[in-house]
C-alpha cells in the first residue's frame, strides 16, 4: 500500500489544522506550576481552510461549530495519531485472572 503524499500547501476548502498562541508565558496565571507557566498556551484546531496557504503561513479556518479562527497552518488533511500507549503485559494477565475469578463466582 502506498503512503499518501504529505501536502505542503492548502487550497480553499481543504481540511487543515492550525495553531495559534493564546497566551504568552508572561500572560498566564500566576497560580500555575512554574514549568507550565514558562510555556505559552497554544491552541490547535481543525477546520476548512478559508484561503490558500503553504505550511507555516497564517490562514483562517471555519470549524465544524461554524467559528472562524486564525493561525499558522500546521497540516493539510491531518491524521489522528493519538493512541492509548504501549502494551502493559501485567494487565493482560490481570484480565485473564479476573475472568477466571468471575467465572467461579468469586469477587475480584
Amino acid at each position: 500500500m502506498k503512503k499518501p503524499l504529505k501536502r505542503k500547501s492548502a487550497t480553499v476548502g481543504d481540511w487543515v489544522e492550525i495553531s495559534a498562541v493564546l497566551l504568552a508565558p508572561g500572560e498566564r496565571s500566576p497560580n500555575l506550576p512554574p514549568e507550565t507557566a514558562a510555556v505559552p498556551l497554544v491552541m490547535r484546531v481543525r477546520g476548512w481552510a478559508q484561503k490558500a496557504g503553504r505550511i507555516g503561513a497564517k490562514i483562517s479556518v471555519k470549524t465544524q461549530a461554524g467559528r472562524v479562527l486564525h493561525g499558522k497552518l500546521l497540516a493539510v488533511n491531518p491524521r489522528f495519531d493519538h493512541d492509548f500507549g504501549g502494551c502493559v503485559p501485567e494487565l493482560i494477565d490481570v484480565r485473564r485472572r479476573l475472568k477466571e475469578l468471575m467465572a467461579k463466582g468469586g469477587a475480584p
